[in-house]
């Protein structure tokens, strides 16, 4: 297992071309304040090369993240409802 942020990430997900639940929740443990999925893309894109992960897996997030934004759905601050809502969103 790899760490990102103080969070484990397996290694599956740290070098695959998809995302997991844990990289959400290491995503989401650094800001307690987001209001938006805005917010938390912008955070993502400014951090970026701060990932220990695939670019692959950051692409996939982020355009997930994209697709709740265009879409409308309500921003949730629970990563794991984050995460099942993003991978929802590929299929809407």
């Amino acid at each position: 297992m790899a760490r990102f942020q103080g969070a484990q990430i397996s290694e599956a997900e740290q070098w695959g071309d998809d995302y997991g639940p844990s990289l959400i929740e290491a995503v989401y443990e650094h800001d307690k304040d987001w209001n938006s999925w805005s917010d938390v893309i912008d955070w993502i894109e400014e951090h970026a090369d701060d990932y220990d992960v695939s670019p692959e897996a950051i692409e996939s997030m982020l355009e997930d993240l994209h697709n709740l934004k265009e879409l409308g759905v309500d921003f949730t601050s629970d990563p794991a409802e984050a995460y099942e809502l993003a991978h929802e969103s590929r299929e809407m």
